[in-house]
């Protein structure tokens, strides 16, 4: 039946869709995905009806093989909702990244990978590319709250 709130007796407003889980972060490239290990990989997430909030984190990115293309980081454990186009937007730490502005984290539309952006003053933002890992010690962590599908 759910949680009820305020002598609410419609099914519909019940709380009955609560989840925490992990996930498997995987750090890729858009056009060539590479192959990539690392020395912490870590992903969890709540969701509460089709609100999801995930955490990720990858710590000293290593290529065995290296990737080409926007960086995605694979995994996202919900489709996210199509309505609207890359309206959600989360945080994100990088280490041994270069990049220029401020960055920022977003979930495409009805897609289950995250895409790492840079936005720049008096500039379009930006998708990071893998060629933006400056070493073998790069991390990247990040969060972000979407609606599901």
């Amino acid at each position: 039946d759910g949680l009820k709130f305020n002598n609410d007796s419609a099914s519909a407003n019940a709380l009955d869709d609560y989840e925490e889980g992990t996930w498997t972060p995987v750090f890729s490239g858009s056009d060539t995905a590479g192959t990539y290990t690392y020395s912490q990989q870590h992903g969890n997430y709540i969701k509460i009806g089709k609100m999801v909030t995930i955490w990720f984190s990858l710590f000293n990115i290593s290529a065995s093989s290296s990737g080409a293309g926007n960086i995605r980081i694979l995994g996202v454990p919900f489709s996210v909702n199509s309505d609207p186009h890359r309206g959600c937007v989360g945080t994100l730490e990088l280490d041994d990244f270069t990049f220029s502005g401020s960055l920022s984290t977003t979930v495409e539309s009805g897609m289950t990978y995250i895409t790492p952006r840079q936005s720049i003053s008096g500039n379009n933002d930006s998708i990071l590319q893998v060629s933006n890992r400056s070493s073998n010690v790069s991390d990247l962590c990040g969060c972000i709250t979407y609606m599901a599908a």
